[in-house]
């Protein structure tokens, strides 16, 4: 190595040891996940309010109904690909109201639309067990 780049990677290293440098980035980096939060929770709560005022009812298992299609959605995506979690909502959406219409061999009734839903996310994981925008991982 030149010597310059000797003293360029020493300077470097001594920039990084300055710790103080990185703390106003650091506190806005907290701020920014708190609010995040926040806002999220806010927004969880909102929504869980309107379900409960449109559905005239609370009870514990409240959420049951939409936490499995959610969950087969995700999973039909890809996991950890947001893309594939919405590309995987809407393919599953779309085969759970389709399942219904009576023009497709008379169609299922509406209480199976869970029984189609996972029967799309079992068709899919053995076609392709990774998810349709998921990646394959290399061990």
């Amino acid at each position: 190595m030149k010597p310059e780049e000797i003293t360029a990677i020493k300077a470097y290293k001594k920039e990084l040891d300055d710790s103080t440098k990185f703390i106003p980035t650091w506190v806005k980096i907290v701020v920014a996940i708190a609010v995040i939060w926040i806002v999220s929770g806010a927004l969880a709560a909102i929504a869980g309010t309107l379900q409960g005022m449109i559905a005239n009812s609370f009870d514990p298992n409240f959420g049951f109904q939409i936490l499995l299609p959610v969950f087969a959605a995700v999973v039909l995506g890809g996991v950890g690909s947001i893309t594939g979690a919405l590309v995987g909502g809407l393919v599953l959406g779309l085969a759970m109201e389709v399942s219904t219409w009576s023009v497709l061999m008379g169609g299922v009734p509406s209480s199976y639309k869970l029984v189609v839903a996972f029967a799309v996310l079992v068709a899919m994981l053995l076609v392709r067990p990774n998810g349709l925008l998921g990646r394959v991982t290399l061990r």
